[in-house]
C-alpha cells in the first residue's frame, strides 16, 4: 500500500537571508545539464564590504595565512578593491 505524500510547505528564504547581507549572485544563470546547479542554489555574502576601501587581500586574510595567499592564482590580485559589486583593479 503506498502512502499518500505528505504536505509540505517550503519557506521562501532570500528574503530572510537578504536581511542578513545574503544575496543570489547576478545575472541569473540556469543549469545546462542534470548535474550542474543554477546560481539559485548559491547565496553571497557581501556585508562588511565596503565600496572602495575593502581589498581581496584583507578579504584573503580573514581566512588564510600570508604564505598562502603568496602561493595562490589569486595573489597578484590582492591589491584590487571592491567596488560595490565586484573586486577591481585600483583606480
Amino acid at each position: 500500500m503506498d502512502d499518500a505524500a505528505a504536505p509540505r510547505r517550503y519557506l521562501e528564504v532570500a528574503p530572510v537571508f537578504a536581511a542578513a547581507g545574503w544575496i543570489h549572485p547576478e545575472p541569473f544563470v540556469a543549469p545546462t545539464n542534470l548535474s550542474q546547479r543554477s546560481t539559485r542554489s548559491e547565496f553571497v555574502n557581501v556585508t562588511g564590504l565596503v565600496t572602495g576601501e575593502t581589498t581581496l587581500g584583507e578579504e584573503l586574510a580573514l581566512l588564510y595565512s600570508p604564505s598562502a595567499i603568496a602561493r595562490s592564482a589569486l595573489s597578484a590580485f590582492t591589491s584590487r578593491v571592491w567596488d560595490g559589486s565586484e573586486f577591481v583593479a585600483p583606480v
